[in-house]
Formats: structure tokens, sequence, C-alpha cells
């Protein structure tokens, strides 16, 4: 995969840089997971239980502090407890922000240094009623992420905290778009 992407990024001279990121959902076995470690740039969570496999592998000596944790999924109790303490514990933590309770989590309930990511709801915001009210994603569960004005209303408020670093913007297509390139020109004009 990381040759494909550096092929790729060299034939478009595409000027940002490729992060792979394993997502331990995907396979929570240490074989997989041990193996996985050898060629990633970073972790991918979703719940508690993904950073109880984080921190066993700090303990272990599998991974060092410097390794990018991403955080998505929804941040409340147990897992805000954790994405906190591993903070603390000096890990590179970027909790990904699904919705504006999660910004006012981050904003008020810590005053520890973050880089964070927002997620767009690309599905319920931007694809459902483009152009004509046509519809260019399939029927999908539209729980996740903000529409467009949440996240620039919250873009605001995290830039005007002296503890957050907005710096990833997240959304997932998969396969809700119906037509790729009403989808393209569309998001080119959004950003």
């Amino acid at each position: 995969m990381q040759k494909i992407f550096k092929d790729a990024i060299k034939t478009n001279k595409y000027p940002g840089k490729y992060l792979y990121a394993y997502a331990t959902k995907a396979n929570y076995y240490s074989e997989v997971v041990s193996t996985a470690l050898n060629d990633i740039d970073s972790l991918e969570t979703t719940s508690a239980y993904d950073l109880e496999i984080i921190d066993h592998l700090l303990k272990r000596g599998l991974i060092d502090k410097s390794l990018l944790i991403i955080c998505n999924g929804f941040k409340h109790g147990n897992y805000f407890d954790k994405i906190i303490a591993l903070k603390k514990k000096g890990l590179n933590i970027l909790p990904v922000l699904e919705n504006t309770d999660e910004v006012e989590l981050f904003l008020n309930e810590t005053n520890l240094p973050f880089t964070i990511g927002m997620r767009l709801n690309i599905d319920e915001e931007v694809v459902a009623g483009f152009e004509n009210g046509e519809r260019l994603g399939a029927e999908v569960d539209t729980r996740f992420g903000m529409s467009l004005k949440e996240m620039q209303e919250s873009a605001k408020k995290i830039n005007q905290a002296d503890h957050l670093t907005l710096k990833l913007l997240h959304f997932h297509l998969g396969g809700t778009i119906k037509n790729t390139k009403q989808f393209i020109e569309f998001t080119g004009r959004l950003f």
C-alpha cells in the first residue's frame, strides 16, 4: 500500500503527505497488530477498548509515545477519560471530533494541548439536497460527523482556544457516492 500511494503521489505531483493508519477495530489479534506496526504511520481507534490496546502496546515497548494515535468514534465517558489519560502520559493523540458536543467537551473539560480533527458528515449535509434536491449518495446511516455549518461554527471556536489546534478534516465516502464527477465538482467549490 505504501508503494501504491508513493507512486500515485509522484505521478500526480500531490503536494501533501500520505499517512497509513491501521484501524485497530479491523483486527485485534496481537499477531496482526504486531505485523501492522512494521508498516504503519499511525493507529486509528474508535473506543476506550482500542485505547487499552494502545496502552498495552506502549507498556510492551511495541510502540513509542511519538506514534500518532487518531481517535475516531464518539468520545464520551470512558473513551474521553482514556484519551485524556494517554495524553497526560505524553502520547501523540489526535481526536477527531464527531459533533458539537465533543467540540464543547474538548473546549471546556480539558486544557491539555491537542491537535484535533473534525469529521464532516458528507451524507447528511453536503450530499443530500445538492443540485435540485438530487441525492448524490445512497441511503446510509448519517449519525457520524457535523454538518458543514456546524463545522464552520466549531472551527471558529477552536481557533480561539489556546490549547486546541485544528489540523485534520475527516470524512468517509465509502460506497455512498453515486455520481463521483458531480460530487468532486461540488466539494471543489466547498474547499
